[in-house]
This record gives C-alpha cells, structure tokens and sequence, in this order.
C-alpha cells in the first residue's frame, strides 16, 4: 500500500511493504473497536498510530496528522483496514472454493 503525504510542503509517497498476519489482527481489532464508537481525539490518535506503525514508522504521528488532507484523514484509516480485511477476506473465500462440499445423501 502506498500513502502520499504532504511533508516540508513536497508531496512524499511512502509504501507499507509486506504487511504481517498480525498486523492483519491488529486490523480486525482496531476495526472493531471503532465501529459504534464515537470518534474523539483519543480514538484519532489510535487510527493515526495504526498507520504509522503500519508504515514502519517512515514518518511521524505529527506529519501524518499535518501531511493529509483533512477530508481523507478518517478515509486513509478505512481504506487501510479494507485493504488488510479485504485481503484475508478474499484468502478465506478461496479456501472455501477448494474444500470439497460433502455430497447429500
């Protein structure tokens, strides 16, 4: 995945890289966590740090914050947890294409 940010006013990418099994459960859970939740500082920081971390740390909390658009701050965080679910998703649908289906009797 890549995310482009506005850092020193020039535009830099920075690509995620392999993303791990665990980060696709910290995906799962972080996604579960703001749904129903209202959305406050506290919970912006989290989403801001999942992205950092997510990116290995090529930049700050402080320039994703100041680098991205106000309106694709909350979508750069769902985009990313799609990406990730989406990904595990699609495996899953394949395993269950390729398990046998036990023949009615």
């Amino acid at each position: 995945m890549i995310i482009k940010l506005i850092i020193d006013e020039k535009e830099r990418s920075f690509n995620s890289g392999f993303i791990s099994g665990r980060r696709t459960r910290e995906a799962l859970a972080m996604s579960g966590q703001i749904e129903g939740k209202k959305q406050d500082e506290t919970m912006l920081d989290e989403m801001a740090d999942f992205i950092v971390d997510l990116y290995k740390n090529q930049f700050t909390r402080d320039q994703f914050y100041d680098g991205i658009a106000s309106d694709k701050l909350i979508g750069e965080f769902t985009d990313s947890i799609a990406k990730i679910i989406g990904t595990l998703e699609d495996k899953s649908k394949l395993l269950e294409v390729s398990q046998p289906h036990p023949k009615n009797a």
